[in-house]
């Protein structure tokens, strides 16, 4: 496996930095979301 050739601490930290990254994309798109429905209804979310 290629996994074996990283140490399991920087396989971990990727394995984080990657989740992060998810995190932070889905944190966008909600936040898009959330400014869609503001246009849509004119109401004020967050």
């Amino acid at each position: 496996m290629v996994k074996a050739a990283i140490p399991a601490n920087e396989s971990l930290r990727l394995e984080t930095l990657a989740q992060y990254h998810v995190l932070d994309t889905l944190n966008e798109l909600d936040v898009n979301q959330f400014k869609n429905l503001n246009d849509t209804f004119g109401h004020s979310v967050g």
